[in-house]
């Protein structure tokens, strides 16, 4: 049974499929990562990858995200996310787009839409990390310059130190799940002065 574990929507049950392989992001990781993330959340843009039934979007609204895209390509899946986020009721905008990852971070690019959190959760060890985070490491950048990148991977797909500009700051293990932080190198770097 998932729940939402925080804030608008606390304790609210979220559908899930049945006879589907779907892998919802455990409570343990979703209480540790929004601990991480803490008040950094508050009227943040939020983009939830390989969203599923919700459960980490979701629960990003219900403690205070100003905005989720989640793409999510399986219709099955994608109806349940829209019954799960109706059933909620969050005062957040969202929007759900029934398409593949890489399709949807082409057209969001082609948008020049920004978001302050992404999160990325793929199957595991299905190759996908590599295909998306060199996407996501181009330009025009989906993510704000102080914004962060969160990849939820098995230990035994580890995602590289860095992807273009995007260098990962922590890596945090829970478990059979871990979770890479990655930031834009060009905010962590100072600004060089030039010389006149």
């Amino acid at each position: 049974m998932i729940r939402v574990l925080a804030g608008e929507a606390r304790g609210r049950r979220l559908k899930t499929p049945k006879g589907q392989q779907v892998r919802p992001t455990s409570a343990k990781c979703r209480a540790a990562l929004f601990n991480v993330l803490g008040e950094r959340l508050e009227g943040a843009s939020f983009l939830d990858l390989f969203a599923g039934i919700g459960s980490v979007g979701i629960e990003a609204l219900s403690r205070g995200a100003r905005r989720v895209v989640f793409v999510e390509r399986h219709p099955r899946v994608a109806a349940l996310l829209r019954e799960n986020l109706v059933a909620c009721q969050l005062s957040g905008e969202w929007q759900i787009l029934p398409r593949d990852v890489l399709e949807a971070l082409t057209a969001l690019q082609a948008q020049r839409e920004r978001f302050d959190l992404i999160f990325l959760d793929p199957p595991y060890e299905m190759g996908w990390i590599e295909r998306t985070l060199p996407l996501l490491s181009r330009p025009p950048l989906l993510l704000e310059p102080a914004g962060e990148l969160i990849v939820q991977h098995s230990p035994r797909e580890v995602p590289l130190p860095a992807y273009g500009p995007l260098q990962r700051r922590a890596l945090k293990s829970y478990g059979d799940t871990q979770l890479s932080f990655l930031r834009s190198c060009r905010e962590i770097l100072p600004p060089t002065r030039q010389s006149r």
